[in-house]
């Protein structure tokens, strides 16, 4: 027969790897992402000329670096809830 402490630290052990996992996967969910036009076609749902047009009248976040355009996953969901 096993020893009850010992039945209890085994479930212990099991508990904590299981919160491990569990913050591991928020810390990932918190990270921003930044992509190009198709991740803001992806999360908006629009469409690349609307996209370019909302950019073109400052409508919607972006970044330009090196004449290219970068999105913030983070910061068009923020518009979306805003609008």
């Amino acid at each position: 027969m096993q020893n009850p402490f010992e039945i209890i630290e085994d479930r212990l052990a099991g508990i904590e790897a299981m919160l491990k996992a569990i913050l591991a996967a928020e810390k990932v969910n918190d990270e921003d992402t930044y992509g190009d036009i198709e991740l803001a076609c992806e999360i908006t749902k629009l469409k690349i000329a609307t996209i370019y047009s909302h950019v073109h009248y400052k409508k919607i976040p972006y970044h330009k670096r090196g004449g290219k355009l970068y999105f913030s996953k983070q910061e068009l969901e923020d518009w979306i809830k805003g609008n």
